[in-house]
Protein backbone atom coordinates (compact mmCIF):
# COMPACT_ATOMS: atom_id res chain seq x y z
CA UNK A 1 0.00 0.00 0.00
CA UNK A 2 1.49 3.35 -1.09
CA UNK A 3 0.23 6.62 0.35
CA UNK A 4 0.92 10.33 -0.13
CA UNK A 5 3.52 11.74 2.26
CA UNK A 6 5.46 14.91 3.02
CA UNK A 7 8.85 14.88 4.70
CA UNK A 8 9.74 18.02 6.68
CA UNK A 9 7.24 20.11 4.72
CA UNK A 10 8.83 19.22 1.40
CA UNK A 11 7.08 18.34 -1.86
CA UNK A 12 4.53 15.53 -1.86
CA UNK A 13 6.08 12.11 -2.27
CA UNK A 14 5.00 8.55 -1.50
CA UNK A 15 5.76 6.09 1.27
CA UNK A 16 4.86 2.44 1.45
CA UNK A 17 2.89 1.37 4.53
CA UNK A 18 4.12 -1.82 6.21
CA UNK A 19 2.72 -2.69 9.63
CA UNK A 20 5.51 -5.21 10.21
CA UNK A 21 8.33 -2.72 9.67
CA UNK A 22 8.35 -1.49 13.26
CA UNK A 23 10.25 1.72 12.65
CA UNK A 24 9.69 4.08 9.71
CA UNK A 25 12.48 3.96 7.12
CA UNK A 26 13.60 6.80 4.87
CA UNK A 27 16.22 6.73 2.13
CA UNK A 28 19.45 8.65 2.83
CA UNK A 29 18.57 11.02 -0.02
CA UNK A 30 15.15 11.81 1.45
CA UNK A 31 16.64 12.36 4.90
CA UNK A 32 19.39 14.63 3.60
CA UNK A 33 16.92 16.71 1.61
CA UNK A 34 14.71 17.03 4.70
CA UNK A 35 17.59 18.10 6.93
CA UNK A 36 17.30 15.11 9.24
CA UNK A 37 19.46 15.25 12.36
CA UNK A 38 21.22 11.94 12.95
CA UNK A 39 21.17 10.66 16.54
CA UNK A 40 23.28 7.52 16.39
CA UNK A 41 22.14 3.92 16.08
CA UNK A 42 19.42 1.66 17.45
CA UNK A 43 19.34 -2.14 17.48
CA UNK A 44 16.13 -4.13 17.16
CA UNK A 45 15.14 -7.69 16.42
CA UNK A 46 13.53 -9.02 13.29
CA UNK A 47 10.83 -11.70 13.46
CA UNK A 48 13.58 -14.33 13.00
CA UNK A 49 15.29 -13.10 16.17
CA UNK A 50 18.14 -11.61 14.14
CA UNK A 51 19.46 -8.31 15.52
CA UNK A 52 19.62 -5.43 13.05
CA UNK A 53 21.36 -2.13 13.81
CA UNK A 54 19.98 0.97 12.08
CA UNK A 55 21.00 4.62 11.89
CA UNK A 56 18.39 6.77 13.64
CA UNK A 57 17.60 10.39 12.76
CA UNK A 58 15.06 13.04 13.69
CA UNK A 59 12.86 14.58 11.04
CA UNK A 60 11.13 17.87 11.88
CA UNK A 61 7.78 16.67 10.57
CA UNK A 62 6.31 13.75 8.69
CA UNK A 63 2.88 13.54 7.09
CA UNK A 64 1.70 10.05 6.13
CA UNK A 65 -1.75 9.56 4.57
CA UNK A 66 -2.82 12.88 6.04
CA UNK A 67 -1.57 12.14 9.58
CA UNK A 68 1.14 14.50 10.83
CA UNK A 69 3.79 13.80 13.47
CA UNK A 70 6.41 16.25 14.70
CA UNK A 71 10.06 15.69 15.61
CA UNK A 72 9.75 12.02 14.67
CA UNK A 73 12.46 9.40 14.85
CA UNK A 74 13.12 7.46 11.66
CA UNK A 75 15.69 4.96 10.46
CA UNK A 76 17.94 5.89 7.56
CA UNK A 77 18.20 2.83 5.38
CA UNK A 78 19.12 2.09 1.80
CA UNK A 79 18.32 -1.24 0.19
CA UNK A 80 16.54 -1.93 -3.09
CA UNK A 81 15.39 -5.22 -1.56
CA UNK A 82 13.44 -3.30 1.10
CA UNK A 83 12.67 0.14 -0.33
CA UNK A 84 11.64 -0.62 -3.88
CA UNK A 85 12.52 2.47 -5.90
CA UNK A 86 10.63 1.17 -8.91
CA UNK A 87 7.44 1.70 -6.87
CA UNK A 88 8.18 5.40 -6.60
CA UNK A 89 8.52 5.49 -2.80
CA UNK A 90 11.12 7.22 -0.65
CA UNK A 91 10.63 5.11 2.41
CA UNK A 92 8.37 2.80 4.39
CA UNK A 93 6.01 4.00 7.12
CA UNK A 94 5.59 1.70 10.10
CA UNK A 95 3.02 1.67 12.87
CA UNK A 96 5.23 4.04 14.89
CA UNK A 97 3.73 6.91 12.86
CA UNK A 98 0.23 6.00 14.12
CA UNK A 99 1.00 5.49 17.82
CA UNK A 100 -1.49 8.19 18.83
CA UNK A 101 -3.90 7.90 15.91
CA UNK A 102 -6.59 5.20 15.52
CA UNK A 103 -6.28 4.00 11.96
CA UNK A 104 -7.90 1.47 9.62
CA UNK A 105 -5.99 -0.11 6.73
CA UNK A 106 -8.47 -0.93 3.98
CA UNK A 107 -6.51 -3.18 1.64
CA UNK A 108 -9.41 -3.91 -0.67
CA UNK A 109 -9.85 -0.22 -1.44
CA UNK A 110 -6.11 0.48 -0.95
CA UNK A 111 -6.59 3.35 1.44
CA UNK A 112 -5.70 4.43 4.96
CA UNK A 113 -8.58 5.77 7.07
CA UNK A 114 -7.76 8.13 9.94
CA UNK A 115 -10.46 7.45 12.52
CA UNK A 116 -12.16 9.96 14.78
CA UNK A 117 -13.69 9.07 18.13
CA UNK A 118 -17.11 8.90 16.46
CA UNK A 119 -16.04 6.82 13.45
CA UNK A 120 -14.07 4.45 15.67
CA UNK A 121 -17.12 3.88 17.87
CA UNK A 122 -19.23 3.15 14.79
CA UNK A 123 -16.63 0.73 13.44
CA UNK A 124 -16.44 -1.10 16.77
CA UNK A 125 -20.21 -1.63 16.74
CA UNK A 126 -20.16 -3.45 13.39
CA UNK A 127 -16.91 -5.33 13.91
CA UNK A 128 -15.51 -7.97 16.24
CA UNK A 129 -13.00 -7.07 18.91
CA UNK A 130 -9.95 -9.25 19.47
CA UNK A 131 -7.16 -8.81 22.01
CA UNK A 132 -3.84 -7.54 20.70
CA UNK A 133 -0.47 -6.80 22.26
CA UNK A 134 1.20 -3.55 21.32
CA UNK A 135 4.97 -3.44 21.75
CA UNK A 136 6.90 -0.16 21.81
CA UNK A 137 10.67 -0.55 21.67
CA UNK A 138 12.45 2.76 21.22
CA UNK A 139 11.36 4.13 17.82
CA UNK A 140 9.66 0.85 16.89
CA UNK A 141 5.99 -0.16 17.29
CA UNK A 142 4.63 -3.64 16.61
CA UNK A 143 1.22 -5.24 17.06
CA UNK A 144 0.62 -8.92 17.83
CA UNK A 145 -2.60 -10.91 17.82
CA UNK A 146 -3.45 -14.50 18.81
CA UNK A 147 -4.12 -17.02 16.04
CA UNK A 148 -5.43 -20.52 16.67
CA UNK A 149 -3.45 -22.73 14.29
CA UNK A 150 -4.64 -26.07 15.72
CA UNK A 151 -7.17 -27.09 18.39
CA UNK A 152 -6.04 -25.43 21.64
CA UNK A 153 -2.78 -24.29 19.98
CA UNK A 154 -2.56 -20.49 19.85
CA UNK A 155 0.36 -18.67 18.23
CA UNK A 156 1.11 -15.01 18.84
CA UNK A 157 1.42 -13.49 15.38
CA UNK A 158 2.95 -10.18 14.38
CA UNK A 159 0.57 -8.22 12.13
CA UNK A 160 2.70 -7.71 9.02
CA UNK A 161 1.00 -6.17 6.01
CA UNK A 162 4.29 -6.35 4.11
CA UNK A 163 4.36 -10.15 4.03
CA UNK A 164 2.74 -12.17 1.26
CA UNK A 165 2.38 -15.27 3.44
CA UNK A 166 1.44 -16.35 6.92
CA UNK A 167 4.73 -17.21 8.60
CA UNK A 168 5.06 -19.80 11.35
CA UNK A 169 8.10 -21.07 13.19
CA UNK A 170 9.43 -24.49 12.07
CA UNK A 171 8.28 -26.11 15.30
CA UNK A 172 4.67 -25.81 14.15
CA UNK A 173 5.33 -28.34 11.38
CA UNK A 174 5.27 -31.10 13.98
CA UNK A 175 2.18 -29.60 15.64
CA UNK A 176 0.35 -29.52 12.30
CA UNK A 177 1.63 -32.96 11.20
CA UNK A 178 3.45 -31.50 8.20
CA UNK A 179 6.36 -33.57 6.88
CA UNK A 180 9.28 -31.36 5.74
CA UNK A 181 10.37 -34.14 3.36
CA UNK A 182 6.96 -34.36 1.67
CA UNK A 183 6.86 -33.47 -2.04
CA UNK A 184 3.96 -31.17 -1.16
CA UNK A 185 6.31 -29.01 0.91
CA UNK A 186 8.46 -26.64 -1.13
CA UNK A 187 11.85 -25.66 0.32
CA UNK A 188 13.70 -22.46 -0.48
CA UNK A 189 17.19 -21.54 0.70
CA UNK A 190 18.40 -17.98 0.35
CA UNK A 191 19.46 -14.75 2.03
CA UNK A 192 17.17 -11.99 3.24
CA UNK A 193 17.49 -8.24 2.65
CA UNK A 194 20.23 -7.95 5.30
CA UNK A 195 22.27 -10.89 4.02
CA UNK A 196 21.06 -13.31 6.70
CA UNK A 197 20.75 -16.90 5.38
CA UNK A 198 17.36 -18.58 5.68
CA UNK A 199 15.50 -21.82 5.01
CA UNK A 200 11.78 -21.44 4.25
CA UNK A 201 9.27 -24.20 3.71
CA UNK A 202 5.98 -23.52 1.95
CA UNK A 203 3.07 -25.78 2.76
CA UNK A 204 -0.71 -25.76 2.74
CA UNK A 205 -2.12 -25.87 6.24
CA UNK A 206 -4.28 -28.93 6.96
CA UNK A 207 -7.06 -26.90 8.57
CA UNK A 208 -8.47 -23.42 8.68
CA UNK A 209 -6.98 -21.01 11.19
CA UNK A 210 -8.72 -18.13 12.89
CA UNK A 211 -8.00 -15.18 15.12
CA UNK A 212 -8.84 -16.09 18.70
Amino acid sequence: MRVPARIAGGPETKLMVDTGMGVTLLTPEACERAGCVREGTWSGQRMSGQTVTLTIARVSSLVVAGHRVENHRVAVFESDDVIHHDLGVEGIAGLDVFRDQPVTFDHQKMRVVLETAQSLTAREKIGTKVPVRVKHDGPSTEVYLPLEVAPSIVAEMEVDSGSLHMILDDRFMTTLALDPASPDVERKDGRDETGQPYVRRYAKLPRAVHVT
